[in-house]
């Protein structure tokens, strides 16, 4: 049975001020064997590396699926893969969410070097944003006393002038709660979706910071683009450049401790460490142990059962446990 398509924007979410609505951003790749997760595949082979990427991308786009009751949820895909074939890849699989290609190659410049990931991930937060502006706007409209069609027009060209004069006097972009996520991050949940929404009540940016010194989640009331331009990404300092970025932009970030502390699986030794770590006391500290017979912890779901069983095996398959 398919989940019911993310709505409009302008169709739900927001509050009665045009407030509460948030872009929620799922990048993601058609699982493919040699093109998707091609470290991991080293150790453990293309197949297998690939049927664990598609069952982790599978358990992370539906909990992002499930926060479309107050999230504007929508999948980014490789610009190399096929709008159709990944509608066609999720629908197989009883997902449906919005799909639409990242920031690719520029078709009046094909000689340009290729967009890299702060491109297209700005790109996209960006696109999302500008979808809740819109909503919000057309919200307001239909809360408006009616009035004759020229006054209408004018009070659009007032508002118009007036908000780009003040983002051009702030130097920000405009204001709306966005998020950003990845699929190969096993632990990420519905809940963490939502609570680093919440933040954004009270912050411009909310991070959750990843094992290997990067992160998992960006949260974010203003797309900065100091925070995606010339970002040694793939590196262990992403994280800690980020951070420093917001620090001199003057954004109110969460605390750093707002997220836990996830691992994003990229090679076979951070599998075999996120399948120890359901094995250790220190799981259970972090929220993160098996329940006793309890599957409706918002965190734990039978697809994230499956992926950990699955994990289990290709480990086992690849001598790797």
């Amino acid at each position: 049975m398919l989940l019911a398509p993310t709505p409009d924007a302008t169709e739900r979410g927001a509050s009665a001020d045009g407030v509460g609505l948030v872009g929620l951003v799922v990048f993601a790749r058609l699982p493919v064997p040699g093109r998707v997760k091609t470290r991991l595949a080293a150790g453990v082979g293309a197949d297998a590396a690939c049927t664990w990427y598609r069952a982790c991308a599978h358990h992370a786009i539906d909990q992002a699926a499930r926060c479309s009751c107050w999230a504007d949820v929508a999948m980014y895909h490789s610009s190399a893969d096929d709008t159709a074939d990944v509608e066609a890849w999720l629908g197989g699989e009883g997902l449906s969410v919005p799909c639409r290609p990242q920031l690719g190659v520029s078709a009046a410049a094909p000689a340009a070097p290729p967009p890299d990931l702060g491109a297209k991930m700005r790109a996209a937060m960006c696109e999302a944003q500008q979808r809740l502006l819109a909503a919000r706007a057309a919200g307001a409209a239909e809360r408006q006393p009616q009035r004759s069609g020229q006054q209408q027009a004018g009070d659009k060209v007032a508002g118009r002038g007036a908000a780009l004069q003040a983002e051009q006097q702030l130097g920000m972009e405009p204001r709306a709660k966005v998020i950003i996520t990845g699929t190969d991050i096993p632990d990420v949940s519905e809940r963490l979706l939502h609570l680093a929404a919440s933040a954004l009540d009270s912050y411009d940016m909310v991070i959750g910071p990843s094992a290997d010194g990067g992160y998992y989640m960006l949260g974010l009331t203003s797309v900065a683009a100091q925070l995606f331009e010339d970002m040694p990404w793939s590196t262990d300092v992403v994280l800690s450049e980020t951070v420093a970025r917001a620090a001199a932009a003057g954004l109110r970030m969460a605390p750093l401790d707002t997220l836990p502390q996830l691992r994003d699986v990229d090679t076979v030794q951070d599998l075999a460490e996120w399948v120890a770590g359901y094995n250790c006391p220190r799981a259970a500290d972090a929220g993160l142990a098996l329940p006793q017979g309890d599957t409706s912890h918002s965190d734990w779901t039978p697809r994230k059962q499956s992926l950990l069983e699955l994990s289990r095996s290709i480990l086992a398959s690849a001598g790797k446990q």
